[in-house]
């Protein structure tokens, strides 16, 4: 079969377009046919459109079905739901009876609803949407049932029952609000003695001769044989998408038209066929504010302040339209949508004042075996991408030269999201993340263990400036917060109640910044010496600002109970979630407790408290030699002691990073002991201290949790998989964690399912973090995907060579562009920044 370039796809389909009947050279038309078939193609349109030039119907074009269950097409007499379009005629409506003495449009309200609370607000401040009145969608739903149709005189019962009715004094700034509307139609309905629907047919509909224009609601008898239904597509599958309860009411939509109607309807307006000249040029006129600027937006117009068109745009549930006149030229444009799609609308409209739109981008996946992070079971797909979202799943036919990928039957899921990562660390050096986008991580969160970039917002404006491979937010760490209140010389006490007071004005400005929340590391200087009561404090803020906490808990091992504990009272004293970061039990005398920990915290959740945690799939840890003496007593033997026969062996302690003396890097506590004759507490001693005496860092890779334990913790329907892991880091879990659960736990140990183990590492991080709109393979969520073969997938880092990429991730999407594929990173850098 012989393939059509796109130029000679361009020129067919513009000889189609002269071929049918339209014979006007006019490059709006042109591009406007060319815009239309291509998204006809894409199926993407289900509407009509018009373009104009005067009296001259210079393109129009119909295509798609009245009712996503009926074969009936639409044509010129299919009238369409305007949506909030329909303010313009309602606009109108008032002027006629201004026209009439029975309105002024600058009287008070107040003449004419004698309940109206407020005298300032007058007619004019309702049609021009400067009233200040706030919405009624939210407080009207939670004051009726769900199956009682909501009428004007509900909406204006329920708005006058509320404490507070405006968001500003009349005349301050324009909001639109759909309660101007709905009270204006009101109160043409009871000036005009006669139901509003009543007033427009007799006085503009029939008087214009608007044939398939009328009003409609659902407290009307009957719908009209040509009134069009709204359409929802996903993949294949059509639903309706039409009125609901709130359609019992009229003034801010419900009025159905067509586009040769809506044309009639302004060329009488242009011509004054309906209205006055003073009265049309007060509808299509900006409005004058209180400190004399100008509101763009007249009597259910807005008016284009760099064109000087008459424009509105109107959406309802399946229903995205625009009208746009240029009241020089006297064209107009037309689209009416009844598929929830705006393409023909707003690329339409580029099209018309002259713009060349960018259309999206669409990517076709096919051949996958989709596991959509939910837990639900796998099942053979397609998936659209549509710019950088999820746009169609099902049984999904190409557009014309849309990028297709052959899945090859391996699995697609949602892209990884790292709940405890500290590959933000590497971010500067390599923007490319490759050891977590390797694993099919798509998303991390850092400011962990209590230490955060600070502040936040420079970090995240560098991260917009230079964006990485994959997405990144952060919480903002309790540690960073301390020293930047007490100094670096005298943290190690309990903080005064001023010095908290500082810290928590700087939490709520890093969470108004965008942080998820607050981490603490309490095992690590100087949050050690925090107390729980402190803590609440700054947990205080987070309830305000509905964060959340995540901690490195103060023990993971002598005092393991407390600490735990102490993390539930936040939860439960502050009621925010609280998570427990790198879930273990890393004491040898607690060993075998997982189940009873557990057990803890399930009641902790049945008496309503939030509590969740993390985990990474390895039975060693990563921290400093510090951390196993809480007490900070160095020279203390017994406590040295304690920490080498109780919780980590020295055979069991491998040096990772040793600035005093890089030769030990690699070396084991009882290695360094053994070569230079000395007792192995007595060496572990001297490793802190030296790095002390020359303020070196250290880190120290530490064995001390059992697989029992892991496996039990791992498996809580609660704990989400992380890393813990950073490029620059020797421990394996920088570049293996993720693909090292699927490997070990699914397909070794079967610990759990497949599926399960996606959801663990999408959807419920996820929901632990708060993150909305990531870690599901449904449409509309964002576009991070990892295409991976199961039965190869593997770890390859260890201890010895950590930093050996992983095998059988295939490749994976972030925000819809690949970043990485054939085992090396793209040039993409779509990575976005995730905040609160």
């Amino acid at each position: 079969m012989k393939r059509i370039r796109p130029t000679m796809l361009c020129l067919f389909m513009l000889c189609s377009f002269l071929q049918i009947g339209f014979t006007q050279k006019d490059s709006t038309t042109l591009k406007l046919n060319q815009l239309i078939e291509t998204l006809i193609a894409q199926d993407n349109f289900n509407g009509a459109v018009l373009y104009a030039k005067g009296e001259e119907i210079l393109y129009e074009k119909y295509h798609g079905l009245i009712h996503p269950f009926k074969e009936a097409r639409l044509n010129q007499n299919s009238s369409f739901n305007l949506a909030s379009i329909s303010k313009q005629f309602f606009g109108a409506a008032l002027l006629l009876l201004q026209e009439e003495g029975k309105i002024e449009v600058d009287a008070p309200l107040q003449n004419y609803f004698k309940d109206f609370p407020h005298k300032g607000v007058t007619v004019r401040n309702l049609v021009t949407h400067t009233s200040g009145l706030k919405e009624y969608f939210n407080e009207v739903i939670l004051s009726y049932s769900t199956n009682h149709i909501v009428e004007n005189e509900d909406v204006y019962r329920t708005m006058m029952l509320q404490d507070s009715l405006f968001n500003f004094e009349p005349g301050e700034q324009f909001q639109y609000s759909n309660t101007n509307y709905i009270f204006l139609g009101i109160l043409i309905e009871q000036v005009a003695k006669m139901p509003v629907e009543q007033f427009l047919k007799e006085r503009i509909f029939n008087k214009l001769g608007l044939k398939n224009t009328f009003a409609y609601h659902l407290k009307q008898p009957s719908s009209p044989a040509n009134r069009v239904f709204g359409i929802e597509k996903t993949g294949s599958q059509k639903y309706l998408n039409d009125l609901t309860p709130l359609d019992g009411v009229i003034g801010d939509g419900n009025l159905y038209s067509t586009p040769r109607d809506l044309m009639k309807w302004i060329h009488a307006l242009d011509k004054n066929e309906l209205l006055t000249p003073a009265s049309q040029a007060m509808a299509w006129q900006p409005q004058k504010l209180n400190n004399d600027s100008l509101s763009y937006y007249g009597f259910g117009w807005g008016i284009d302040k760099a064109t000087g068109h008459y424009v509105h745009t109107g959406g309802w549930v399946g229903f995205l339209n625009i009208i746009r006149f240029d009241p020089k030229t006297k064209e107009l444009f037309i689209a009416l949508n009844s598929n929830g799609k705006f393409e023909s609308a707003g690329y339409g409209q580029q099209v018309f004042t002259g713009k060349t739109p960018k259309l999206p981008d669409y990517q076709l996946i096919t051949n996958v075996e989709i596991i959509d992070g939910t837990g639900a079971p796998a099942y053979k797909s397609s998936v659209r991408l549509r710019n950088n979202r999820i746009y169609q799943i099902g049984d999904l036919k190409p557009y014309p030269n849309e990028v297709m990928i052959d899945g090859g039957g391996k699995v697609l899921c949602p892209g990884f999201i790292d709940s405890h990562s500290h590959h933000d660390r590497y971010y500067l050096k390599d923007d490319g993340m490759l050891p977590a986008i390797s694993q099919g991580i798509t998303t991390i969160i850092a400011g962990q263990d209590g230490g955060s970039q600070f502040p936040l917002d420079t970090f995240f404006n560098e991260l917009d400036r230079q964006p990485a491979a994959i997405n990144i937010g952060s919480y903002i760490g309790h540690n960073t917060l301390r020293l930047a209140v007490m100094g670096r010389e005298d943290f190690k006490r309990t903080a005064t109640k001023s010095e908290v007071d500082s810290m928590s004005v700087l939490l709520e400005k890093a969470l108004e910044q965008g942080a998820l929340g607050l981490s603490t590391g309490l095992e690590y200087d100087p949050g050690i010496f925090s107390n729980t009561k402190e803590l609440l404090s700054l947990a205080k803020v987070l309830s305000k600002h509905k964060s959340r906490y995540i901690s490195h808990i103060r023990s993971e091992d002598r005092e393991l109970e407390s600490a735990i504990s102490e993390i539930i009272e936040i939860g439960r004293t502050a009621n925010i979630p609280v998570q427990i970061s790198h879930f273990k039990i890393a004491m040898s005398g607690k060993w075998g407790k997982a189940r009873e920990i557990i057990g803890w915290l399930q009641t902790a959740r049945s008496e309503g408290v939030n509590i969740t945690a993390d985990i990474y799939p390895y039975p060693y840890w990563l921290s400093t030699l510090q951390v196993l003496m809480p007490q900070r007593d160095f020279d203390n033997y017994e406590s040295a002691k304690y920490a080498m026969t109780e919780i980590t062996p020295p055979e069991a302690l491998l040096i990772s990073d040793y600035e005093a003396n890089p030769s030990y890097v690699g070396k084991t506590i009882q290695e360094i002991a053994d070569a230079a004759g000395e007792d192995p507490v007595r060496t572990y001693m001297r490793l802190i201290n030296e790095s002390i005496e020359k303020n070196a860092g250290e880190t120290v890779i530490g064995t001390s949790m059992i697989e029992e334990d892991i496996k039990r913790l791992m498996a809580w329907s609660f704990t989400n998989i992380c890393s813990d892991g950073a490029g620059s880091s020797l421990h394996p879990r920088g570049y293996g964690a993720f693909p090292r659960v699927l490997a070990k736990y699914v397909r070794g140990e079967q610990l759990f399912s497949l599926e399960e183990a996606i959801r663990k590492m999408t959807s419920l991080t996820a929901e632990n973090m708060g993150i909305s709109n990531r870690g599901m393979i449904v449409p509309g969520y964002y576009a991070d995907l990892v295409l991976f073969d199961p039965k190869t997938v593997q770890d390859k880092a260890t201890t010895k060579n950590p930093h050996a990429l992983s095998e059988g991730i295939l490749k994976v999407w972030v925000n819809g562009k690949v970043s990485f594929a054939d085992g090396k990173v793209t040039e993409e850098r779509a990575g976005k920044v995730i905040k609160n």
